[in-house]
């Protein structure tokens, strides 16, 4: 049986670049910087099926680094993968390669301020809405549990007065 080599192995010199960001975190801006433009335009550009397997090579080397912590620091995945999570944001902070393409993740980056802000508002904690506070009562387990108990009695009960006097 025979692998079929992947798009990106047809790319020898950017297979070498990959190979030797690979596990570092540096990995995810090098990526950012190869997947958008940042010649105006003058760039040909990658084909779709390298870029898709460069995005997805991200996610594979967070959790390369995030089991890296886990063994190393002796805690779970989730944590772990949070840990390198909190990492990159510390690294990246106020830096949005989608928004200046020609910093590839690595310059700093200035906000458009004629673009409205997508984020909602934070709440404060102990904040809720009405609609959370309906949605954490209707999910509880103790409220599940209830509507069990109640549907339980209702099919049975009629089975259990044939038996009684």
């Amino acid at each position: 049986m025979t692998a079929t080599p992947s798009a990106l192995e047809a790319l020898p010199h950017l297979s070498k670049k990959v190979c030797l960001y690979w596990g570092s975190p540096e990995f995810e801006p090098f990526i950012n910087a190869l997947v958008l433009d940042t010649r105006d335009g003058k760039r040909q550009g990658l084909p779709m099926v390298v870029g898709a397997e460069l995005l997805w090579l991200v996610g594979i080397n967070k959790w390369h680094r995030a089991l890296a912590y886990q063994e190393k620091l002796g805690i779970g995945a989730g944590e772990a993968y949070a840990k390198v999570q909190r990492e990159d944001l510390a690294r990246d902070a106020g830096k949005d390669p989608w928004l200046d393409p020609a910093s590839g993740g690595r310059g700093s980056q200035q906000r458009h301020t004629d673009r409205p802000s997508a984020r909602r508002p934070r709440r404060r904690k102990g904040e809720s809405t009405w609609f959370g506070i309906l949605l954490a009562a209707l999910t509880s387990r103790i409220f599940l549990g209830m509507i069990v108990l109640l549907l339980t009695v209702r099919l049975v009960w009629p089975w259990i007065t044939l038996f009684l006097p």
